[in-house]
């Protein structure tokens, strides 16, 4: 997979605007620093670009508040793009009116069509799947299907983008990514940092009890290839992912210590079925291997290279590396290696009961 030019997931640095700003006589007044980043989050989730706060508490610094607001919640730092406030102090009665200026890469109206749309996928996911593993691997296969990595408007960095425009950057992956996992009841973290010493955007997501690394925009091949997913960065350890991948410092993530899905950094193919992930093994010539996930056993299927595989009805179709490239299929044991087209063949994906290839630059199909 080639490796794309980062586009800077700007939330992760903001202005302080040192414009005077009005203030309105019927602030909401509170008086814990808790209680005033809870409520400059809540303006900031709910894409206000305007907020007026009285402040009655003892002394704080302001400007950290919006920075903590920010960091505790994935929601406001993929979508925020610059702040600015401006603090007017009546020192006799220790009250302080605060008046909060945002911009954000989208708007609630974008972001409202967004979560319709991504609600209603939600709900299919829920209803289909229903393992964890499962569920986060649909969300993954969704946004990388469903888009496509680029734009040139300020929507690419959104969840409109992804949603709506089909196209984004990788802060439009995550916000995605990161309110679709919300949305399906898991623990998630957007996270920022950097990716082959560029500015990049990802997720950590809490799975039967282990926290994971899931990077959605490194599973969408680039140049876009229709219909193909990878799981190349489909929960791993911290250990795997920080290769290339180096948080922002003072974020406090989760640990990411399980290493159960590490392997999958060293896989070109994968199909499922049931518990059983099938992949074409990397670190061993690209043989087809097999993985149990209520065993954590892997075992080597078949001594064949295989490529574009897919599990249907008890056997794996494949592009035959060890032959030509010919479209193959064998039994899930490795035995039964039958050849189905004699040509070499790429880009296999299946819809239901139909095997799509393309050869000599087009796409074919047979019935299964």
């Amino acid at each position: 997979m080639k490796k794309r030019k980062w586009l800077v997931s700007t939330a992760a640095c903001f202005l302080l605007w040192s414009s005077v700003m009005t203030t309105s006589a019927s602030a909401k007044t509170v008086t814990t620093e808790k209680q005033l980043i809870k409520e400059v989050q809540r303006s900031m989730v709910n894409l206000k670009t305007n907020y007026t706060i009285t402040y009655t508490g003892s002394k704080i610094n302001f400007n950290n508040v919006i920075n903590k607001a920010i960091k505790t919640d994935g929601a406001v730092l993929s979508t925020l793009s610059s702040y600015g406030y401006s603090a007017s102090t009546v020192s006799s009665s220790n009250t302080t009116k605060l008046t909060y200026q945002f911009k954000y890469y989208t708007t609630k109206s974008k972001n409202n069509r967004a979560i319709k749309l991504f609600d209603a996928e939600v709900a299919k996911i829920k209803k289909t799947y229903k393992t964890d593993v499962d569920r986060v691997k649909a969300v993954n296969d969704y946004i990388v299907l469903h888009a496509q990595y680029g734009g040139v408007t300020t929507d690419r960095y959104s969840m409109y983008g992804i949603a709506l425009n089909k196209q984004a950057v990788c802060q439009g992956y995550a916000s995605a990514a990161y309110y679709m996992l919300k949305k399906l009841g898991f623990e998630t973290y957007y996270v920022t940092g950097n990716a082959n010493g560029l500015r990049h955007a990802w997720n950590k997501v809490k799975v039967n009890g282990s926290w994971y690394n899931l990077d959605v925009t490194w599973n969408d091949p680039v140049p876009n290839i229709a219909n193909q997913v990878s799981y190349k960065y489909f929960l791993l350890s911290d250990k795997a992912i920080t290769r290339d991948h180096q948080p922002d410092a003072g974020m406090n993530y989760p640990k990411a210590t399980n290493t159960k899905f590490d392997f999958l950094r060293n896989t070109s193919s994968l199909t499922q079925n049931g518990t059983t992930l099938y992949y074409a093994n990397d670190s061993d010539h690209q043989y087809l291997y097999s993985f149990n996930m209520k065993t954590n056993k892997h075992k080597r299927v078949a001594k064949t290279r295989v490529q574009y595989i897919h599990y249907y009805k008890g056997k794996i179709y494949f592009s035959n590396y060890s032959n030509n490239g010919y479209l193959a299929n064998m039994a899930t044991s490795g035995k039964s290696i039958k050849v189905i087209v004699k040509k070499p063949v790429t880009k296999l994906f299946l819809k239901k009961n139909v095997l799509y290839y393309n050869t000599s630059g087009k796409t074919l199909k047979k019935v299964l």
